[in-house]
């Protein structure tokens, strides 16, 4: 028997979907004390922790566990495998838009096991809508995690959570290729992200 029927053969409930996927991310911050700004002419600003017009965004790398809830978002979970790349923004903002390729999902939080997202970088926008660069990264206070954008080449692995059993997508030894295991048993290994696409939808249609 494939693992596909193996698989499908599971007779209980999809009950939620997790998703990992190390991401490339915009989040919000609040200001903890006053801080400079610099806009593109190199002209400086003044920014008061106390009284500040705008939002301050902060970019970095991070982890995220992205969830489905089932039946209900079954369907948006699919779009989302079949599109592969994770790409999610909330807001507008001035670099890159992945938006031609924005998924929908129920929840996004930060991985606990793999530790906090560490920030490199960040802008300010005033309410005029004018972006200053080159942010003091002293002045930064606690960070939002509205995740106002998300970007990923992919999910790191994949778990589907049935009421009585459970079955994990993750990469193989094989660099590129999947196994695949029903309640920590491996029942099928070396598969192309490709063939896991196809039969993640089989198997939830």
């Amino acid at each position: 028997m494939s693992w596909i029927e193996q698989v499908k053969q599971i007779e209980s409930e999809l009950v939620k979907i997790e998703g990992y996927y190390t991401v490339s991310i915009v989040d919000d911050a609040t200001v903890g004390e006053d801080f400079t700004a610099t806009d593109e002419n190199d002209g400086e600003k003044l920014v008061s922790a106390d009284s500040y017009e705008g939002t301050i965004f902060l970019t970095g790398q991070g982890h995220r566990v992205i969830t489905w809830g089932c039946p209900d978002s079954k369907a948006d979970f699919v779009d989302a495998i079949n599109k592969w790349e994770l790409s999610h923004i909330d807001e507008v903002n001035p670099f890159e838009s992945y938006e031609d390729n924005d998924i929908k999902f129920d929840e996004s939080i930060e991985d606990p096991d793999l530790g906090e997202t560490e920030y490199d970088g960040g802008w300010y926008k005033d309410d005029d809508g004018k972006i200053y660069n080159n942010i003091e990264w002293i002045a930064y206070g606690d960070v939002g995690y509205n995740d106002i954008n998300m970007h990923s080449d992919g999910p790191d692995k994949i778990h589907l959570f049935f009421d009585k059993k459970e079955v994990l997508f993750e990469p193989d030894d094989d660099y590129g290729k999947w196994q695949v295991k029903i309640d920590s048993k491996v029942v099928a290994k070396n598969i192309e992200v490709s063939e896991l696409k196809t039969a993640i939808e089989e198997i939830l249609s």
